[in-house]
């Protein structure tokens, strides 16, 4: 047992760079192993394999792996190098070298060890990863060990035992099973190492940062944010002793600001509420090269739109209220990091106490079931609405990333799958307060991302906290609207905001 499992240390450090899951083990001459002639012991499977395959008495290992291992995976990927074809024909089995071209190339990757008493072969089994829409139906969860049932069950208990065990499960150090089970479909859906589930976006967001920056830091944050954020980093971090730089959405202008002290640079992309575009790879890069932390508020996106980390960002940042709970019914936030930050991050959340109870976290894995469905149908429906006001001659100026005459239009091409549910607009001649009151399908409403189409006038609502000096300079006008399209059909929601613009 020890030689396999020194095998597949070195197979690991040999291969970093591959995106491994599986490992099948073939064993020649079963006491290597310590298995003999009997069923295989379960210790290899512990050792993160899910297979073993023992060569048959007298036939070697050849056409046994070849057999069993094309055979039984085809279907999946499996690869093996040409070194490794070489190998098989000096056992005498010729076939797969006349096998079909495409299951050559699928072979890819092999380490063979030999020792005294035969080899052990590991295969690499790299599993297809599965859509988004998959994902977020049967990532994360947690087993209902006791009924059997489909979904994860609601673990009430505010109390948990601790005897005869090392772990201390409390919801508020964030390691409960609803808990858990929530954020490792977060942790899927955006290719994250780790994550924290929290009461609310701001929760998420204040501990971020509170977690990242010390007295006598710098950060340089975006200054076209949600409102609630603008007002936190405006309204605390000077007494914390924390020094901020507000600054513009362009990556130079983010670099410029830097200072020796600077610890973190926090975005938003798509904007709220003008839908402006960061390039997302362009700040990761200063991120990387000047070894400061990048932070991006990725709600108006979602994973379903955006995986930052894919694109070299640090810590993603959602309100999951919006569109991860999407039934305007859920308060709650979620942090994602690699296991380092998310540590340091679960460390000070414990302290400030914004955990989320079971209920509410089943009822956000519940929602995120339906993510991918929701957010295809929101997306599609903001681009057609989109299109319609663009065209309309009572709208002066529509903000939505999928028009071609968005300024960010090409970097949004570039980093996102799809451009979102969101957009903002100018209406030319009528008031937005006479607007929304016109309006008899789509309801006037604070929040967004909801299966349900809303609007609002961020002046009031999203930005209030906001001076007004600060909102003239970002152009939040008093007349800007932002929609939030939701899954209705298209053709009602259009008639209805048509109705609305052509009332006297």
């Amino acid at each position: 047992m020890a030689f396999i499992a020194e095998c597949i240390d070195r197979f690991r450090l040999d291969n970093e760079d591959l995106d491994y899951r599986q490992f099948i083990v073939a064993v020649d001459g079963g006491e290597i192993a310590g298995f003999g002639r009997t069923r295989p012991h379960k210790e290899v499977y512990e050792l993160g394999c899910v297979g073993v395959i023992e060569s048959r008495r007298n036939q070697g290992l050849g056409k046994m792996i070849v057999e069993d291992l094309i055979n039984a995976f085809l279907s999946g990927n499996v690869y093996i190098t040409t070194d490794l074809i070489g190998y098989f024909e000096r056992l005498g089995f010729r076939e797969i070298k006349n096998g079909p071209e495409d299951l050559v190339e699928k072979i890819k990757r092999v380490c063979i060890s030999k020792c005294r008493a035969g080899a052990v072969v590991m295969v690499y089994r790299k599993e297809k990863p599965m859509h988004i829409d998959t994902k977020c139906i049967h990532a994360g969860g947690c087993p209902d060990t006791h009924t059997g049932g489909i979904n994860t069950p609601i673990f009430t208990s505010s109390a948990y035992g601790y005897l005869d065990t090392d772990v201390r499960l409390y919801q508020r150090y964030f390691n409960t099973p609803n808990q858990e089970a929530v954020a490792k479909k977060l942790c899927e859906l955006e290719g994250a190492e780790d994550g924290v589930i929290f009461s609310s976006g701001m929760a998420a967001i204040s501990t971020v940062l509170l977690t990242l920056l010390n007295s006598g830091y710098h950060a340089v944050v975006q200054d076209e944010i949600y409102g609630g954020s603008h007002a936190f980093v405006e309204d605390h971090f000077s007494r914390l002793g924390i020094s901020l730089t507000l600054t513009g959405k362009e990556a130079q202008v983010i670099e410029d600001a830097i200072k020796p002290n600077t610890r973190i640079i926090y975005i938003e992309s798509p904007t709220n509420p003008l839908l402006n575009v960061v390039d997302l790879r362009a700040v990761a890069e200063i991120g990387r090269r000047r070894g400061i932390l990048t932070i991006i508020d990725n709600t108006f996106a979602t994973p379903v739109n955006q995986n930052p980390f894919k694109l070299g960002i640090d810590v993603v940042l959602h309100s999951g209220t919006k569109y991860l709970g999407g039934h305007s019914d859920l308060y709650c936030g979620v942090a994602l990091a690699n296991k380092d930050i998310a540590s340091r991050i679960r460390k000070t959340a414990a302290n400030l106490g914004g955990s989320l109870n079971a209920l509410s976290c089943y009822l956000l894995e519940r929602s995120l079931k339906t993510l991918a469905i929701r957010v295809e149908r929101q997306t599609q429906n903001a681009f057609e609405i989109s299109k319609f006001l663009e065209n309309h001659a009572k709208v002066a100026g529509v903000n939505y990333p999928g028009l071609a005459s968005h300024p960010g239009h090409a970097i949004a091409r570039n980093q996102m799958s799809g451009y979102g549910a969101m957009l903002s607009f100018e209406l030319k001649d009528m008031p937005a307060l006479a607007f929304m009151k016109q309006l008899k399908l789509i309801k006037a409403a604070l929040s967004l991302g909801g299966v349900e189409t809303t609007i609002c006038d961020p002046a009031t609502t999203s930005h209030q906290k906001v001076s007004e000096e600060v909102r003239k300079r970002l152009g939040i006008s008093g007349n800007l609207l932002r929609l939030s399209v939701g899954i209705e059909n298209l053709d009602d929601l259009i008639e209805d905001i048509q109705q609305a613009l052509e009332y006297k």
